[in-house]
């Protein structure tokens, strides 16, 4: 259940326009619902609560999931979907 929270928070839910795109890269949305959903999880996780403020690995790990975060609570403040590429 948690990887596919995760899956779902870092890669959508919904493929948009299959079709256009090479075999590799892909255009995923990720719906209002999903995103109010998620970003009130994420409003009671800190980043401290995951990762350690250490040097390399953990500090990336750290900012990464920081800007995710900040990323599902401003966009369900401002009632926005989330529009995610990657290839």
């Amino acid at each position: 259940m948690a990887s596919e929270l995760v899956s779902k928070l870092m890669f959508g839910e919904q493929t948009l326009a299959p079709h256009l795109s090479p075999a590799d890269d892909s255009l995923e949305l990720v719906s209002l619902s999903l995103v109010q959903e998620r970003a009130k999880i994420l409003r009671e996780i800190t980043p401290e609560m995951l990762f350690a403020r250490a040097q390399g690995w953990e500090e990336w790990c750290l900012e990464n999931f920081e800007e995710w975060r900040n990323l599902y609570i401003e966009a369900a403040e401002k009632s926005e979907e989330i529009l995610v590429g990657y290839g």
